[in-house]
């Protein structure tokens, strides 16, 4: 008479194949909408943004946005310090690891788009103050280049003028003026590469 078959033991490869199906596929459980009502009630603690229609001052901008970096970081260090006691607390009773991944994989999931949302939020924000800051820089290095252009032809026209009316002159007196010309020039070179530089980034 033939024996009954027995189902095999699943092997360690076939329970993983298991947990990476859950994560793949898995419905939002109660879990995992109570973490996002939880770091909703972070978001609540969080300054508003300033009205786009109505911007404030630079300075006022850059205040808030501090405020709020502050405020989040306080709020997200405690809800992480406390979720992972929470997790390190329930894996005591449990005897399937991938099932603690599975769970350190959504706390951390939840986190990070969390912190992917509020900062697409602050964006426009940061990308407005980086193009004033960037409109200041290259207004100052525009006023810099007839400066450092006047001083590079005074100096040439000394030079040429030391050549002129003195052929002999001393060898290391024209080498210290040549000196100061080559620094002219790279100061020169240097301010023109930031402003075509800061063009290049701004928009048209």
């Amino acid at each position: 008479m033939a024996q009954p078959q027995t189902k095999p033991a699943p092997t360690r490869a076939a329970a993983a194949g298991d947990w990476v199906a859950r994560i793949a596929f898995a419905e939002e459980s109660p879990a995992q909408l109570e973490l996002r009502a939880a770091l909703r009630r972070i978001a609540q603690h969080l300054e508003p943004l300033p009205d786009p229609l109505a911007p404030p001052e630079r300075q006022e901008v850059m205040d808030i946005l501090n405020r709020r970096e502050s405020v989040l970081h306080q709020h997200v260090h405690t809800f992480y310090t406390q979720g992972l006691e929470r997790l390190a607390r329930a894996d005591l009773g449990r005897g399937n690891a991938f099932e603690t991944i599975f769970e350190h994989a959504r706390f951390l999931d939840e986190l990070l788009r969390f912190a992917f949302e509020t900062s697409l939020d602050e964006l426009p924000w940061h990308v407005a103050l980086q193009k004033i800051s960037a409109e200041r820089e290259l207004a100052f290095n525009r006023s810099l280049l007839p400066q450092k252009e006047q001083k590079l032809e005074q100096m040439r026209s000394v030079r040429r003028r030391m050549a002129e009316d003195h052929p002999d002159a001393d060898p290391e007196e024209l080498a210290y003026f040549a000196n100061i010309e080559a620094t002219l020039e790279k100061e020169l070179a240097d301010v023109r590469r930031s402003v075509a530089r800061i063009e290049a980034q701004l928009p048209v």
